[in-house]
């Protein structure tokens, strides 16, 4: 028989609701965001001609600014510190606030559920993978923690001659993520 939760006291939903605006604070003040979402954001691939190797330029988060992202991020996409989406949607079903709030959070949540689901149009070796399964690699395999599972694929990212096409897809999806936590 499963267990059953805990009761959380107000004094509880308000300290998780203060962690989370935290970290938000914390990811708003960093430069990540401002980086990802200033006009010359992208990558420019030059091909040329027979014989001269790939040029990818990309313009965006440097690396500085991505790890430090990083290091606040996992507490948005990680179950355990009690502030991913799910559970902050979870929690605001449970506050006193108007039903507009409780259902623009669940919306938020919902809306980067699918954006994670979603192919992400990456495909290395044959292999696809989903915006989420792309993050996960690179959160978990090399930037955040070097997990086992993950590492190989990360390290084959990043030896590519477009490893800095999969760093700009990596940013553009972390900052998909962030549209939806602010």
């Amino acid at each position: 028989m499963p267990k059953k939760p805990k009761p959380v006291s107000r004094l509880d939903q308000i300290g998780t609701l203060k962690l989370f605006n935290e970290k938000l604070d914390l990811i708003r003040r960093g430069r990540f965001a401002k980086l990802v979402s200033s006009p010359d954001h992208g990558v420019v691939i030059n091909f040329s001609t027979v014989g001269t190797p790939l040029v990818v330029e990309k313009h965006g988060a440097d690396e500085d600014s991505t790890l430090a992202l990083v290091t606040t991020l996992r507490f948005f996409v990680q179950d355990k510190d009690g502030i991913n989406l799910k559970q902050i949607a979870d929690l605001y079903e449970t506050l006193p606030v108007e039903d507009k709030a409780k259902v623009s959070v669940r919306e938020a949540f919902t809306a980067n559920k699918a954006f994670l689901d979603s192919p992400s149009d990456i495909i290395l070796n044959g292999v696809s993978y989903t915006n989420g399964q792309f993050f996960d690699i690179f959160m978990y395999g090399g930037l955040a923690h070097a997990n086992e599972d993950k590492r190989p694929q990360y390290e084959a990212f990043m030896k590519s001659p477009t490893a800095d096409f999969f760093q700009f897809v990596f940013e553009d999806i972390a900052a998909n993520i962030l549209v939806r936590l602010m």
